[in-house]
């Protein structure tokens, strides 16, 4: 039997999933059930669990277009890129942070401006991912207003 591409991916997820809830558990507890700093990394892992079973499992119902093994041995150079292109869009957003921070104290800015960079990182990861032009604008404008409104307005923390 050779296992998938998606089978690989989804067993990932799930010890992906699993190393970040138990880390998740060393995070400090708030008093009086106030939501603590586990909540966003325990939501996160909870996801990706679930999205790596739901992989796993509807791989099994499928039959492998491509194994693991063939995938490797064909050794694509476009999803190379796309994987590395993903990752340098990913150290975008902790890189930006030192420089972003005094600039926004400077212009006076009221909001934080990761929220700004966070956009363009999900706008560049939609188009390495080939997402439509639309849903990558969509993503890129919906997830900092999402990620905004739920730390700012739900949870109370200044971002």
């Amino acid at each position: 039997m050779q296992i998938s591409r998606d089978t690989i991916s989804g067993l990932f997820l799930l010890g992906l999933s699993i190393v970040i809830y138990l880390q998740s558990l060393s995070f400090p507890m708030l008093p009086e059930g106030y939501p603590g700093p586990s909540l966003f990394p325990q939501i996160l892992a909870l996801s990706l669990g679930l999205l790596g079973l739901g992989l796993c499992v509807s791989s099994l119902r499928e039959k492998p277009e491509e194994t693991f093994k063939t995938s490797l041995q064909k050794g694509s150079s476009t999803g190379w890129g796309r994987i590395l292109g993903a990752m340098a869009t990913v150290a975008l957003y902790p890189l930006a942070y030192p420089y972003l921070t005094p600039l926004q104290s400077s212009l006076g800015i009221p909001f934080n401006p990761m929220i700004g960079v966070l956009g363009l990182c999900l706008f560049l990861l939609a188009l390495i991912a080939k997402v439509p032009l639309r849903a990558a604008l969509l993503a890129s404008v919906g997830g900092p207003v999402l990620v905004y409104v739920i730390f700012t307005q739900l949870l109370g923390v200044a971002l």
